[in-house]
C-alpha cells in the first residue's frame, strides 16, 4: 500500500511541479489610432487568463499576470474596429505592443419619442387610450382564461419584462 501512495505522489508531483513553473511575464503596449494619436479608456482583455485592463490617457496599459507563451489578446472600444490577436511572450525578451486602433462609423437605430399626455392617468379611458397607443402590456379575458391563474401573479406569466420570482410562504 505504501509503494502505492508513494508512486501516486511521484505522479502527481511533476504536474504541480510544471504547474509552479509557469512564468509569469507583463506584457505592456500603446494604443494608437491611424494619425499616432493615443486612444484613452480602451479595453484590452487577455482572454487566456481573464486579465482586463484599460488604457490611461497617453493609450499605455499594462497587464503584468500573462503566461510564457501564446496569449490572446482583444483590444476594443466604441466607435472603434476591435483588434483581436494573438501574441507569444518570451521570458528573456520584454513585450511592446503597438497597437493601431481604426475608426468605425456606427449607425444607431432611429429614436421616437412620443407623448401621451392627453391620456388620463387613472381612469379607464386612460387605460384604454394607452392600450390603443401601444403603451403598456395589456391581456384580454380570453387569453387570462388560457392562463387559468391560480394567483394574481400568475396573470402577468410571460409578459414582456416581467419576471416572476418565488419568495416562498
Amino acid at each position: 500500500m505504501r509503494k502505492i501512495a508513494l508512486g501516486l505522489a511521484f505522479l502527481i508531483l511533476p504536474a504541480h511541479a510544471a504547474r509552479a513553473q509557469r512564468t509569469l511575464i507583463p506584457a505592456r503596449g500603446v494604443v494608437v489610432d491611424s494619425a499616432g494619436q493615443p486612444i484613452e479608456s480602451v479595453e484590452i482583455s487577455a482572454t487566456n487568463v481573464g486579465r482586463v485592463t484599460r488604457t490611461g490617457s497617453d493609450g499605455r496599459f499594462l497587464i503584468d499576470t500573462l503566461v510564457a507563451g501564446p496569449n490572446r489578446l482583444l483590444a476594443r472600444r466604441l466607435g472603434w474596429k476591435a483588434i483581436d490577436t494573438t501574441i507569444i511572450l518570451r521570458p528573456k525578451y520584454p513585450s511592446d505592443l503597438h497597437f493601431v486602433m481604426s475608426r468605425v462609423t456606427q449607425q444607431l437605430a432611429e429614436v421616437r419619442i412620443v407623448s401621451h399626455d392627453d391620456c388620463p392617468i387613472r381612469t379607464m379611458e386612460g387605460f384604454d387610450c394607452r392600450r390603443r397607443a401601444g403603451i403598456g402590456a395589456f391581456r384580454d379575458s380570453a387569453e387570462l382564461a388560457a392562463l387559468n391563474p391560480s394567483c394574481l401573479s400568475d396573470m402577468a406569466d410571460g409578459m414582456e419584462g416581467v419576471r416572476l420570482v418565488n419568495r416562498g410562504t
